[in-house]
């Protein structure tokens, strides 16, 4: 029992000069996951924060706390390495797109937060976005989650969002997403659209049901309302709507053929990748077509 005792003391004793000494004092700090205009201000702070603590009882909310005045960081996760290292992950919201006020643009993180320390550069337009309290009002926030998830090649090509969640490309057709419900898998079906040399002429994409992507020429179709059942795309299916042209063939074996609403043959769109398709079903997603929002 005493030698217990004598055993737990020393362990103590042992742990206090550990700590209170060099022998655990941090010298290697590593920051992962920083980056924008304030990556060297905020990889500076995190390093002074934590150089000379010890890794046996190290301080967190000081080092969350030096980068608190970064409106990108959210939040900061600490790893010690007994004896001298420390590993920092930085968790960080980045700019997808931006809002111009007055003449100027403000950057614009996935989440609707605007960061005007970012440089705005050439990122893609919220159109006729508003903002209140530092972050997009929530009818325009969806066209921050659009662009957030959004592959990093169609991002770059995009000018614009029109009513918060009609895609412009720079030089290419309409995208149109209706909504956020599922929007990886519209971008997916979206750049396997784009990628097929038949879809070529196209001035819009229906995006509404992935797997059964709708490409046109001329004016949209005409989206009924919510309160309304949305029209089924399908090739073949009854609508008292003009037709567009689906590139439904993967999914559905029947040929894509109608008329735009122009009353001019649309360009024939191209099958979405099946990939794209199966993708999706795999998730277990349902694949009938939503009540979509109105479309101009």
């Amino acid at each position: 029992m005493v030698a217990a005792v004598v055993l737990a003391l020393l362990l103590v004793a042992v742990y206090v000069v550990l700590r209170m000494t060099s022998l655990s004092a941090v010298e290697n700090v590593t920051v992962v996951g920083v980056e924008g205009p304030n990556a060297r201000e905020a990889r500076h702070a995190l390093e002074q924060a934590s150089l000379g603590q010890s890794t046996l009882g190290f301080d967190t909310a000081a080092v969350r706390d030096s980068v608190a005045g970064i409106t990108s960081i959210t939040g900061v996760d600490v790893h010690t390495r007994f004896p001298h290292g420390v590993q920092i992950e930085v968790h960080q919201r980045t700019a997808v797109g931006a809002l111009s006020v007055s003449g100027r643009r403000i950057a614009v993180a996935g989440d609707g937060t605007l960061l005007p320390e970012w440089d705005a550069g050439d990122l893609p337009i919220v159109n006729g976005g508003r903002a209140t309290s530092g972050r997009l009002v929530p009818e325009h926030r969806a066209a921050a989650r659009i662009l957030a998830a959004a592959p990093e090649a169609l991002r770059a090509k995009t000018a614009r969002i029109d009513k918060a969640t009609i895609v412009r490309l720079a030089d290419g057709p309409a995208l149109l997403f209706h909504d956020t419900s599922r929007v990886a898998a519209k971008w997916l079906a979206a750049t396997a659209v784009l990628a097929d040399s038949s879809s070529v002429g196209a001035t819009w994409i229906d995006l509404r049901v992935p797997e059964r992507p709708v490409a046109g020429s001329g004016a949209p179709p005409v989206i009924p309302p919510a309160s309304e059942r949305a029209r089924d795309l399908r090739p073949g299916a009854a609508s008292s709507a003009p037709e567009a042209t689906s590139v439904a063939e993967a999914a559905t074996g029947a040929p894509a053929t109608a008329t735009g609403t122009s009353g001019e043959p649309p360009s024939s769109a191209t099958p979405a990748a099946p990939e794209a398709a199966g993708t999706a079903a795999a998730a277990g997603e349902s694949t009938t077509p939503p009540a979509a929002q109105e479309q101009p």
